[in-house]
């Protein structure tokens, strides 16, 4: 009688065994078949993307004077003086904490497809690496074709921390940042980290305050 309740203990815990060890080799084999699968669930270029909104963030908490006029740069990594700057400095300076030299990244795009920036050149001049990077016209170019360009809509939800939005005023573009702050009035809605022309770099709640005309994702 023991004999036969010891052979059925036996038989319970090898059967047991097989099961854990069929369910171990079942998850290691999903685990290896599927990696693309598990890796979207970690966004890409993370590290990139927190650079790039802290240095928008933190060139809002610096004095840097509005100051639109052509100066030459070197190239690459190419700036104009630190304490002077427009809308479209706030995001090549963001980009360069991010590791990405937006001056030479959209140069060499220029150049290469000069058939989809001509429009927004006058006629005879030239590429010039020291002021097409500076430009929002060429910024909205360069970011079709290199980024992910968005619908431009009016749900918050649809803009992330990250996002380079662009408006139209006045008939002038205006490029700005989205930032992970979100508003004090609509806590849904993420605050804009840009440059204006009245008190310099600014953080703040303008998402929709101007007519919408861009919006791209890069990272």
């Amino acid at each position: 009688m023991m004999m036969r309740v010891f052979n059925k203990d036996l038989i319970y815990i090898i059967s047991g065994g097989r099961w854990i060890f069929f369910c171990l080799l079942f998850s290691f084999i999903i685990t290896a078949a599927c990696p693309k699968i598990l890796q979207l669930e970690e966004p890409a270029n993370q590290s990139a993307l927190k650079d790039f909104i802290e240095g928008a963030k933190q060139l809002t908490k610096r004095k840097i004077q509005y100051d639109p006029s052509y100066c030459r740069i070197n190239y690459p990594g190419g700036d104009i003086p630190s304490d002077k700057g427009v809308c479209t400095d706030l995001v090549i300076r963001a980009f360069r904490n991010a590791g990405v030299d937006i001056q030479k990244e959209l140069y060499e795009h220029l150049q290469s497809n000069f058939n989809l920036y001509m429009l927004n050149f006058e006629e005879g001049e030239v590429p010039d690496p020291s002021i097409d990077h500076r430009r929002v016209r060429n910024l909205m170019v360069y970011f079709r074709n290199k980024a992910i360009e968005l619908p431009v809509t009016r749900r918050s939800r649809d803009y992330l921390p990250g996002d380079i939005v662009v408006w139209k005023i006045n008939n002038k573009l205006h490029i700005g940042i989205v930032v992970d702050l979100p508003s004090k009035n609509r806590p849904n809605r993420y605050m804009i980290a840009h440059h204006s022309i009245k008190s310099g770099p600014k953080v703040q709640d303008m998402l929709f305050a101007w007519k919408m005309v861009g919006h791209y994702r890069y990272f």
